[in-house]
């Protein structure tokens, strides 16, 4: 429970976290985008102003009667909607045939606005003007900028509207993402809980029979060694089990790690006759057959020798383990091509059931059947294989017929890297 409360509470974290980055890029999108357009907005229209400015200071022609203003000619504007007002200190002289729709009959230009154009708001309407002197007149222009105003409007609706579809999409997004990232983080969590849990497993039973013995002898303080032999043999042989676990855990440890290859030449028959030899009399006390197929012709390979023995020496003692009296265990090495050659061992023993083939490599992992019979092992073998294998680019098969033998092929280049 606790550990699924952990992985809820880094989803969210990872969840909220993208959708605070996502949200602040949208804010600055949006900021920048519209302060952009706001000022493009106007462009047009400022220059359309200050062009029919000029041109009504050069081409304004003020007809005077008496000294006094009867008639203002303003010269043909521009643009069709342009309102103009002129005036004769408080009077107004000429007024343009487009009205100016507001709360106020006339344009209400803010105080120190003189040769400036600003944005003038009236009853819901907005216009841009500039108002300046000429010829001791004063002149008023303005367009009404309703239209871009509404598209200012709509801009902002439709990054408001996007932002939210984005964030919509970012949200689902990210759960999905979070959840596909903490899978494989969870399924390594939850592999090394039960790591941990089996390795104090297989550590309990021994440790409990050392326990056992030693307490024994405790009790027996004052009889010999030799009346105790039996107990200190049994000991001896689980330090020895204990001591190989621990010794392919560290090396497990060091592959998963990456590990590091010691390579050398030498010749694969030779080498394979030598492992072959060490556990032809251990199979022979066991009354089992070992068989050893070389190659034609001598072949020289550029290997780790001491992980490459390592992989067959599991096979071989596993090939041991799984079968009885009168089974049969080969070990044979087969040129695949100038770059690679096959190394297979193979036995006659209880083969694995197919729906156990897919967990076989799991740490730890022992069948039902296996550990009712008393085989003894710690499961740790094939993992260590397939550990070892990985790191020298050794490609694993395994073939399987229950109660009628197993085999192992291990693809080897001829020259590791």
């Amino acid at each position: 429970m606790q550990t699924k409360n952990i992985f809820r509470q880094t989803r969210r974290r990872i969840v909220v976290t993208s959708l605070e980055i996502v949200i602040g890029v949208l804010i600055i999108f949006a900021i920048v985008t519209s302060s952009i357009f706001d000022r493009n907005l106007y462009r047009s229209i400022d220059q359309q102003l200050l062009t029919h400015k000029n041109m009504t200071i050069n081409d304004i022609k003020v007809i005077l009667k008496e000294d006094q203003v009867t008639e203002v000619v303003m010269p043909v504007p521009l643009a069709q909607n342009l309102i103009s007002f002129v005036w004769k200190q408080d009077v107004l002289i000429k007024g343009s045939p487009h009205p100016y729709v507001g709360s106020n009959p006339y344009p209400q230009f803010p105080a120190g606005s003189q040769d400036k154009i600003v944005t003038l708001k009236d009853d819901g309407h907005t216009y841009r003007g500039i108002t300046f002197s000429t010829q001791d007149l004063r002149v008023e222009l303005l367009l009404n900028v309703d239209t871009e105003v509404m598209k200012a409007k709509e801009l902002r609706l439709a990054l408001l509207m996007a932002g939210g579809i984005v964030i919509f999409i970012v949200l689902g997004l990210g759960y999905y993402l979070a959840t596909i990232t903490l899978k494989p983080l969870k399924r390594a969590y939850d592999k090394q809980v039960m790591f941990i849990q089996h390795a104090s497993h297989e550590m309990r039973t021994p440790l409990a029979i050392m326990k056992g013995r030693l307490e024994l002898l405790a009790r027996h303080n004052n009889e010999t060694i030799e009346a105790h032999f039996e107990e200190l043999s049994q000991m001896m042989e689980e330090l020895r089990g204990l001591e190989k676990l621990n010794s392919d855990l560290f090396l497990m440890s060091k592959e998963d790690v990456g590990g590091k290859l010691e390579l050398s030449t030498f010749e694969v028959n030779t080498f394979l006759k030598g492992i072959y030899s060490f556990y032809e009399d251990y199979g022979e006390l066991q009354e089992k057959k070992l068989h050893f197929t070389e190659t034609g012709q001598p072949i020289q390979v550029y290997w780790d020798q001491i992980k490459v023995k390592r992989c067959v020496s599991i096979l071989i003692e596993n090939a041991l383990k799984y079968t009885q009296a009168g089974d049969e265990i080969h070990l044979s090495v087969i040129p695949k091509s100038d770059k690679s050659l096959q190394i297979v061992v193979s036995d006659t023993g209880i083969g694995i059931k197919k729906e156990e083939l897919p967990h076989i490599f799991e740490r730890f992992y022992r069948s039902g059947e296996v550990r009712a019979a008393g085989i003894e092992g710690s499961g740790i073998g094939l993992s260590l294989l397939e550990s070892l294998a990985y790191t020298m680019g050794i490609k694993l098969k395994v073939e399987s017929i229950y109660e009628k033998g197993t085999t192992f092929k291990l693809d080897i280049p001829i020259k590791m890297k």
